[in-house]
């Protein structure tokens, strides 16, 4: 049957957790530590053993942990994912050559790493495996590894943290960036690691499927992106929380064009079952939020998935997203958008507007006026796409607008934009970065500031500046 718009918002919305995003994949709900030595393709719950009681205190984060066993990179080639942390739960994947697998998590505590539990005979043979931890403790450092039936040959570990206690407050750090191509290996991302942030938000144009380093599909072009070292160090030291842009699909699509809607399909596939994460509520199911405690809340949009009649977003993903702005208790709104919403018509004038918020007036001004008629303090947007590193006001100087900031991260590791050459710092661009780069946010709920830093492939700081918002 050929895919229509329609079905494409169907189709898309069943690709979820639970579902079996693709044969052989296993996702299933495990709660606690409960050792269910089963395995299916379809959500299944098993008994809660965990027994600790819920904790508004930060848990210690303890050295790396360093697994029993042999790293064995030839059967686990790609690490292990994890991604949308919340306060009790996250999603993990591994893809590998195993046909049998055990995974083994550990929680860190005072003195190190204790014991928090394993699954047994997970059944892999050369596929992706997916699970759903749940009955976490809050705010606490977990890692996880997976191992060969043999009980020898492992996979690296990959460390995660678990979300604040709703009421909780602390300082939360989480780094973001986007437009990866080439550059390889990545070197920001490795000084990413390092950091060991809370999470990490990847913007978009994480791979480059218009014209792929070395594999032929979807599938491929992740495997290879996995594989990279800067990927691979990020990956090991924090959950992951991901939207698309265009080149997950091809350069600038759009979902009307013939033959599209399939192949969105097909790249929406395979970016679930490469980077791990929940399903939003309606559309491509990317658009969802994460909380953390009364400190931060991020709300992830899908720019490029729902541009039918006319809109940029559909109108139900508007209506979420101002109703959780509204009603969010986070002291901070960080809104994740794969395409600034900046006002860059003194940079572009026109061009192109089509591809950004600019094309689309009535939907940015709807969003922008209801973030200032109803007073919402804390938002900061932030954005991929455009090819060079930025902190700016979202609107024009003497604009309605001008109060709310955009922080343009990345590129990671793809060309810069030439224009950039042509800007300097003014009262509209802040800061203007002419490097590769992610970015570093040190959210404090208590100061009510947010310090952004770019960081460059040296690991050195570019530029760094606190906002009050």
């Amino acid at each position: 049957m050929k895919s229509t718009r329609r079905s494409f918002l169907l189709s898309a919305s069943a690709i979820v957790a639970g579902c079996g995003p693709g044969e052989g994949t296993i996702f299933r709900t495990v709660s606690g530590s409960a050792d269910t030595g089963t395995s299916g393709s379809s959500t299944q719950s098993t008994p809660n053993t965990l027994t600790d009681t819920w904790s508004y205190e930060p848990g210690p984060e303890p050295p790396p942990w360093v697994p029993e066993g042999q790293e064995d990179e030839d059967a686990f080639p790609f690490g292990v994912q994890t991604g949308d942390a919340r306060l009790s739960s996250v999603v993990v994947s591994v893809r590998c050559y195993e046909p049998n697998l055990r995974m083994v998590l550990v929680r860190g505590v005072e003195d190190g790493w204790e014991d928090a539990g394993e699954v047994v005979d997970l059944l892999s043979d050369g596929d992706v495996v997916q699970i759903e931890l749940e009955e976490l403790v809050p705010d606490t450092t977990y890692a996880v590894a997976f191992y060969a039936d043999d009980g020898v040959r492992r996979s690296s570990p990959s460390r995660f943290r678990t979300a604040l206690y709703p009421g909780a407050t602390r300082v939360v750090r989480f780094g973001a960036t986007s437009c990866l191509g080439g550059n390889h290996p990545w070197p920001t991302l490795t000084h990413a690691s390092g950091e060991l942030f809370d999470f990490f938000v990847l913007l978009g144009d994480t791979i480059y499927a218009d014209w792929s380093w070395g594999g032929s599909g979807f599938e491929e072009n992740w495997e290879d992106a996995l594989q990279i070292t800067g990927m691979r160090d990020l990956t090991q030291s924090t959950s992951l929380a991901a939207t698309w842009d265009d080149h997950e699909v091809e350069n600038n699509w759009d979902i009307d064009e013939p033959g599209v809607l399939d192949t969105a399909l097909a790249s929406l596939e395979a970016f679930r079952r490469a980077i791990p994460q929940r399903v939003g509520s309606q559309g491509s199911g990317l658009w969802r939020s994460m909380q953390w405690g009364d400190s931060v809340e991020l709300f992830m949009l899908d720019c490029r998935g729902e541009r039918f009649g006319g809109d940029y977003i559909s109108q139900e993903q508007m209506d979420w997203l101002k109703d959780g702005l509204l009603n969010s208790t986070a002291r901070f709104k960080i809104i994740a958008n794969s395409v600034p919403i900046t006002d860059m018509s003194d940079v572009y004038f026109g061009i192109d507007a089509v591809d950004r918020w600019d094309g689309y007036a009535n939907q940015r001004d709807e969003i922008l006026d209801h973030i200032r008629d109803s007073n919402i303090r804390g938002v900061l947007w932030i954005a991929g796409d455009s090819h060079f590193g930025d902190l700016a006001h979202v609107g024009r100087p003497g604009s309605l607008h001008h109060f709310q900031y955009e922080v343009f991260c990345g590129p990671g590791g793809s060309d810069l934009n030439p224009v950039v050459w042509l800007l300097n710092p003014n009262d509209h661009y802040e800061q203007v970065v002419k490097e590769f780069n992610y970015v570093a946010f040190e959210c404090d709920p208590d100061a009510g500031t947010i310090q952004v830093a770019f960081i460059a492939d040296d690991g050195g700081v570019i530029a760094n500046q606190t906002l009050s918002v």
